[in-house]
């Protein structure tokens, strides 16, 4: 954790390959790579427990549904290529009124098991057979 101007932050590494939807930005004479608002919102449901839980995620994907890309957060989600995170993003995405013809891609990833919507609470709760998530958000944590 690196502190600054009273806050906290953890700085992680990121594989190459995942690398990404990353844009670059000038600030003054400095140069930064940052991800992309759709890479940004990925980030939600690759480390979920980080940012909170998928209730975090599903509540700032629903206040940014207008500003984010739907097909480039799709099309990030499937160059990722980690089947929990396809799966988790597609029913999340659903659930906020996302037609089945932009989710198709996401509903044929194949998963080798059912993953849980949200990895920080215990794994109980209904299966959805389509998305191959186990809806475990309602459950106490």
């Amino acid at each position: 954790m690196l502190p600054f101007d009273g806050e906290h932050f953890e700085v992680v590494t990121i594989q190459p390959a995942r690398m990404f939807g990353a844009e670059v930005l000038w600030l003054d004479n400095e140069r930064a790579r940052i991800f992309d608002r759709e890479r940004a919102v990925l980030d939600l449901f690759i480390r979920v427990r980080e940012f909170g839980g998928i209730g975090t995620a599903l509540d700032i994907l629903e206040a940014h549904r207008n500003k984010v890309r739907i097909n480039r957060l799709i099309a990030h989600a499937l160059a990722l290529d980690v089947a929990s995170v396809t799966k988790r993003l597609g029913w999340s995405l659903e659930r906020l009124g996302v037609g089945r013809r932009q989710l198709g891609a996401l509903l044929e990833v194949r998963a080798a098991t059912y993953n849980l919507l949200d990895p920080s609470r215990p794994a109980m709760g209904k299966r959805d057979a389509r998305w191959q998530i186990q809806n475990n958000l309602e459950t106490a944590a």
